[in-house]
C-alpha cells in the first residue's frame, strides 16, 4: 500500500512540476502592466514611461531614481527607449528581500536598449545622468524578433554610408537603393541621419529598417537637446563648425569607402548637409562621394521597389504625403571612380533574398509582384503593436505558433506510471490496467488542453492598432453611407439676433474614400468645398446671414470647416519659411501652397508679434516662448484637443507629456462644454478659432469682418456661441483681425477689403495650422 502511495505521489509531483514549468514558459511576453512603478516625486509621471507615445518622456534628475517592482513570477528583460541618450545610467537589481544582486554603471550608445535581468530579480531601479527615457517595457521569455533591439557590441565599421538629411530621405530620395545595396554589394551598409528632430520620425526610420532585415541601428547626428528643447540652443548647436566636426568624427569612426548623400532637393537640411560634406572633402577625406540626383546615372531598382514601398508604409509621419517611390534612381559621382555606379546599374540576374528569417506569428509575408523580384518578408507589426498583442493586454500570454510541437512529456510520464502500476503484483491485473488507462487518458487530456490553450482563456492574435472610426453619426462600414455635415445657423442669445439663413445646396458624401485616391468638390457659387481621402475628410461651408444692431441689419459672413482625421500626422504646424524660426512671414496662400495643405487656418502669430501677451508656444517639440500668461491649446497625438489654463502646467511638463504643438493667443471660448467667461473682445472683428466635437472631429470657424458691405465681424462672446452650436466641447480663439485667413486646396476662401483705411487687409503671418497633403494643390515655386 505504501509503495502504491509513494508511486502515485511521485506521478502527481512530476505532472505538477511539468504543468508549472509549462505555465511559466507559456507566460512569455510583455509583463509591463503587471509591474509597479515608484517615481521619484509625482507618481503620475509613470504614464510617460508606459504609454505608447514615443514623443512623451521622463526626465529624471541626477539625484533621483525610478524603481520597478516586478511581478511575483519575475521577468527576463528590461527594454528602454531613450528620448535623449544619457551620459550615464546606473541600473541596480535586487531580490525579493531587498538584497542587491547587481549594479551596473553604463554609458548607452544606442537609443533602443535591452538589459538582461538576473535570476531571482524582483526589483529594478535606474538613475540617469543628463538624459531622458521615452519608453520602458518589461518582458519575460525570449524577445520577439519583431521587437526592435540592437546589439551594443555590434561592429561600428561600415563600407558604405547612406547619409540622409532627414529620415524620409531614405526612400523619398534613395527610392529602393538600400534593398539594392544589401543584395548587390558585399559590404556593411550604415544609415546615418543628420537631422531627426522629432522622435516619431526617428522611430519610423528604425521600424522601416527593421522590416527590411537591417539589424544595425541607424546613426543620428543630432546634438543632445537640453531639458526643454529651447529653439535658440538648437540653432546654436547646429552651427556650421559643429556639424562639420560631427561629419569628420563620423568618417573617422566608421571608416567608409563610399558615402552616398541625399541630393537634389531644395530642402534646407539637404542643402546644409551638402555644404558641410563639400567642406570635409576639401580637407582630404578619403572617401568616394555619390549624390542621389535625378540627373545621375539611372539604376534599375524595379525588382526592389515593392520592398521599399512596404517599408515606407511603416513611416507613419510621412504616410500622409502619399509619395510614390520611383523604380529608378540616379546617382551622380562627385569624386573617385564610377565602379559602384557601374555595378549597381547592371544588377546580376540572380537576386538573393534580403530577409531570410522564418516569419513568426506576428509576421505577414508578402510576395513581390514580378518574377524577378526577391522574396522579401515584411514585418508589418510595429514594436508597440507587437508588445501590446503579445501580452494580450495584461495577462502576458501569447498565441502558439502553428508549427509548435504537441506536448508529449505528460504522456511519457503517464506511460511510465502505468508500467510501474503493472509491476505492483499485490494489485489485481484488472485494477492495474484500469488505473494505467485512466492515467494515460488524463495525461492525453492534459496535453490537448495545454496545446489548445484551455487553461489560458482565448488565444490572442495580434492586430494593428485600431484606427479612429468616423463619428457615431457615420456608418461603421468600410464604405459608409452618404451623410452631410450639419448646417449651422447662428442663434446668438444676446443682441444682435441673426436672421434666417438662406437655403443652400446639400452635398451628401461619405466621410472617407478608399485607399486609391482623393475626392474634391469645389462649389464657389453655393459656398461648399469638400475633400476626401482614406485618412482625412474636410467639409467647408460659407454661411451668409445678417445680424441686428441698433435697429439695423448688418451683413455677416463666416466659414465653418468640419475636419475628420484618422491619424495625428494628417495635421501639421506650418511655417512661413524653411528656417522655422517663428519670425519670417509670408501670405497664408503662399504658405498653404508650400505645404500643399488641404486646409490651412491662421495660428497664433508665434513670436512674430507680442509674445509677452501669450502663453506656452511649442512647435515640432521645440519651445519658442514659455511665459504662461495665457491659456494654451494643445493638439494631442490621440486626436483630442486640450486647453491648459494659465499657470496649470509648465512647459517642461508639456514636453515631457509628448506635446509637439501648443498654440497660445486666446482667450478660451468653450471649456468642458460650457461657454468661457469672456472679459474682452467686445468689438466686432474678423475671428479665427478651432474647436473639438470629439476625438478626431474638429471644427474651424473663420469670420470675416470690418467690411460694412460684406461682413461686419463678431465679438468674442458671439464667436464662442458659434462653436457651441456646432456641438464643440472645447474651443479656442486664435489670431484674428488682419491675420484672419482660411485656405482650401491652395485658394483663400475668406476675403479682406485690401483697404488699410478700413483695417481689413491681409497681412503676412509666420505660421498656421494645416491639415492634409495633396498633389492636387499647385505649389508655389520652391515649395515642398
Amino acid at each position: 500500500m505504501k509503495k502504491r502511495a509513494v508511486i502515485l505521489v511521485l506521478i502527481v509531483a512530476l505532472i505538477a512540476a511539468f504543468w508549472g514549468a509549462w505555465g511559466v514558459a507559456d507566460e512569455a511576453g510583455e509583463v509591463s502592466a503587471d509591474c509597479e512603478y515608484r517615481m521619484p516625486s509625482d507618481s503620475d509621471r509613470a504614464e510617460n514611461l508606459t504609454d505608447d507615445n514615443v514623443l512623451s518622456r521622463l526626465t529624471v534628475r541626477d539625484t533621483e531614481s525610478v524603481e520597478i517592482l516586478l511581478p511575483e513570477e519575475g521577468a527576463d528583460w528590461l527594454y528602454i527607449e531613450w528620448y535623449t541618450l544619457p551620459e550615464r545610467v546606473r541600473i541596480t537589481q535586487r531580490d525579493g528581500e531587498d538584497n542587491e544582486l547587481s549594479r551596473e554603471d553604463l554609458s548607452p550608445e544606442k537609443h533602443l536598449q535591452t538589459y538582461r535581468l538576473s535570476e531571482g530579480c524582483r526589483e529594478v531601479s535606474f538613475r540617469v545622468t543628463a538624459g531622458a527615457v521615452s519608453t520602458l517595457r518589461v518582458y519575460r521569455g525570449e524577445l520577439l524578433d519583431t521587437l526592435i533591439h540592437y546589439d551594443e557590441a555590434a561592429d561600428s565599421k561600415a563600407d558604405i554610408v547612406l547619409l540622409l538629411h532627414s529620415p524620409e530621405a531614405l526612400f523619398e530620395d534613395f527610392s529602393a537603393l538600400l534593398p539594392l545595396l544589401e543584395d548587390q554589394y558585399d559590404g556593411e551598409v550604415a544609415v546615418v541621419c543628420v537631422n531627426a528632430q522629432r522622435r516619431d520620425a526617428r522611430r519610423d526610420l528604425q521600424e522601416a529598417l527593421w522590416s527590411l532585415g537591417i539589424r544595425s541601428e541607424p546613426i543620428f547626428l543630432n546634438f543632445t537637446d537640453n531639458e526643454y528643447n529651447e529653439l535658440s540652443d538648437i540653432e546654436k548647436n547646429w552651427g556650421v563648425a559643429k556639424t562639420k566636426e560631427r561629419i569628420q568624427s563620423l568618417f573617422t569612426e566608421l571608416e567608409p569607402e563610399i558615402v552616398i548623400a541625399s541630393g537634389s532637393t531644395e530642402d534646407m537640411r539637404a542643402v546644409f548637409l551638402k555644404e558641410q560634406l563639400d567642406a570635409v572633402l576639401a580637407e582630404g577625406a578619403e572617401v568616394t562621394l555619390y549624390v542621389a540626383d535625378e540627373n545621375g546615372t539611372k539604376l534599375n531598382c524595379e525588382a526592389y521597389v515593392e520592398a521599399a514601398k512596404q517599408a515606407y508604409e511603416l513611416m507613419d509621419s510621412r504616410r500622409v504625403f502619399r509619395i510614390e517611390l520611383s523604380s529608378t534612381l540616379g546617382l551622380t559621382r562627385l569624386s573617385g571612380d564610377a565602379e559602384l555606379t557601374a555595378k549597381l546599374a547592371t544588377p546580376t540576374p540572380e537576386i538573393t533574398p534580403i530577409i531570410t528569417e522564418e516569419p513568426t506569428a506576428q509576421v505577414a509575408e508578402t510576395e513581390l509582384a514580378t518574377s524577378t523580384a526577391p522574396s522579401i518578408q515584411i514585418l508589418e507589426a510595429s514594436p508597440a503593436e507587437t508588445a501590446s498583442a503579445s501580452s494580450a493586454g495584461t495577462d502576458g500570454k501569447t498565441q502558439r505558433d502553428e508549427g509548435e510541437a504537441f506536448p508529449i512529456l505528460p504522456l511519457i510520464i503517464a506511460a511510465v506510471a502505468a508500467v510501474a502500476l503493472l509491476l505492483i503484483k499485490r494489485l489485481r491485473l484488472r485494477t492495474r490496467l484500469i488505473f494505467g488507462a485512466v492515467l494515460i487518458a488524463l495525461a492525453g487530456l492534459l496535453c490537448f488542453a495545454l496545446y489548445s490553450g484551455w487553461f489560458e482563456g482565448e488565444s490572442v492574435v495580434p492586430s494593428p492598432t485600431a484606427e479612429l472610426q468616423p463619428p457615431t453619426e457615420s456608418p461603421a462600414a468600410p464604405t459608409p453611407s452618404p451623410t452631410s455635415v450639419p448646417t449651422a445657423e447662428p442663434t446668438f442669445t444676446a443682441t444682435p439676433t441673426p436672421t434666417e439663413q438662406p437655403e443652400v445646396v446639400e452635398y451628401e458624401l461619405p466621410y472617407y474614400v478608399g485607399e486609391a485616391g482623393e475626392e474634391i468638390i469645389i462649389d464657389d457659387e453655393n459656398g461648399r468645398w469638400s475633400y476626401r481621402n482614406a485618412d482625412l475628410a474636410v467639409e467647408v461651408e460659407r454661411i451668409s446671414t445678417t445680424v441686428e444692431q441698433g435697429g439695423k441689419e448688418l451683413p455677416l459672413t463666416y466659414f465653418v470647416a468640419h475636419i475628420y482625421q484618422r491619424n495625428y500626422n494628417s495635421f501639421r504646424a506650418a511655417f512661413a519659411s524653411q528656417y522655422h524660426n517663428g519670425v519670417d512671414c509670408s501670405t497664408p496662400e503662399e504658405m498653404a501652397r508650400r505645404y500643399r495643405a488641404v486646409l490651412w487656418i491662421t495660428g497664433d502669430n508665434l513670436i512674430n508679434a507680442e509674445p509677452e501677451k501669450k502663453g506656452i508656444l511649442i512647435r515640432d517639440g521645440y519651445s519658442f516662448y514659455t511665459t504662461g500668461r495665457e491659456d494654451a491649446m494643445v493638439l494631442n497625438d490621440d486626436l483630442t484637443l486640450s486647453i491648459y489654463r494659465h499657470g496649470e502646467i509648465s512647459r517642461g511638463a508639456m514636453i515631457d507629456a509628448g506635446v509637439q504643438e501648443s498654440f497660445s493667443f486666446g482667450p478660451t471660448l468653450v471649456y468642458d462644454g460650457e461657454p468661457a467667461k469672456l472679459s474682452r473682445g467686445t468689438n466686432r472683428n474678423p475671428r479665427c478659432g478651432l474647436g473639438m466635437i470629439e476625438a478626431g472631429h474638429f471644427v474651424a470657424i473663420v469670420v470675416d469682418g470690418r467690411q460694412d458691405d460684406y461682413s461686419v465681424g463678431l465679438p468674442l462672446k458671439d464667436f464662442a456661441e458659434l462653436f457651441l452650436q456646432q456641438g464643440c466641447t472645447y474651443a479656442y480663439n486664435l489670431d484674428g483681425g488682419i491675420s484672419t485667413a482660411i485656405v482650401f486646396m491652395g485658394r483663400t476662401l475668406n476675403r479682406h477689403s485690401g483697404d488699410r483705411e478700413q483695417s481689413s487687409w491681409q497681412r503676412d503671418v509666420p505660421e498656421g495650422l494645416s491639415w492634409g497633403y495633396s498633389l492636387s494643390v499647385e505649389p508655389e515655386q520652391g515649395g515642398e
